[in-house]
């Protein structure tokens, strides 16, 4: 409550007073200023594009937190004839859940020789074949027979050392170039933990 002075007496009186109390006259209320509220500050936290909901989390958290270590130990008693026997056996693994295997980061390649197995294999088998074809057209067991037999073989290592060169060669490049970028775009993703909707945050 505040004070104001009647413009006709100078009495002081209440700014609430509807006259003044010395002289009767009429007195408007003094107006209040509202206050303004100000505005409620945006949340930082991210919002799933596809749903609204702010249960956003990282990929990298979300691989992090899915997986576990196991230790078990488990001991057993038994009897054999008149003896009692203890035995006990330890196992150690790990757990991943299936959230944190979708979560998961971008593998790195790695040079198989799967590949150069298999191409060295059908150029072997394809080889014989041609020699076991050729060998009854032959009148006899010579040395040129010895030498047509071995050229499966040469050709099948000489595919499978080329072949295995180049993976090799394809992964570094993969690892180099390619790996790096696709890391850094799964360190900036976030899963919504509502819908599973993945979205790439701004970098």
């Amino acid at each position: 409550m505040g004070l104001v002075d009647c413009p006709d007496c100078g009495k002081s009186i209440s700014d609430k007073a509807s006259e003044c109390i010395g002289c009767g006259r009429p007195m408007a209320p003094a107006r209040r200023s509202k206050a303004r509220r100000k505005p409620a500050p945006a949340h930082d936290d991210p919002a799933c594009s596809k749903c609204g909901s702010r249960d956003v989390q990282s990929l990298e958290l979300i691989h992090l937190a899915g997986r576990s270590r196991l230790n078990a130990l488990s001991v057993g008693v038994g009897t054999t004839g008149d003896r009692l026997g203890l035995g006990a056996a330890s196992s150690t693994g790990s757990y991943v859940t299936e959230l944190a295997m979708l979560a998961a980061p971008p593998p790195k390649e790695e040079n198989s020789d799967g590949d150069a197995l298999r191409a060295a294999t059908v150029v072997l088998i394809g080889g014989s074949v041609l020699v076991a074809i050729w060998i009854p057209f032959r009148p006899v067991f010579d040395d040129f027979t010895m030498v047509l037999m071995t050229i499966p073989w040469i050709l099948a290592l000489f595919a499978a050392r080329k072949i295995s060169s180049a993976g090799r060669a394809a992964a570094e490049r993969y690892n180099a170039k390619v790996w790096p970028d696709l890391h850094e775009r799964w360190l900036a993703s976030e899963m919504c933990m509502r819908c599973g909707h993945i979205t790439v945050s701004k970098q």
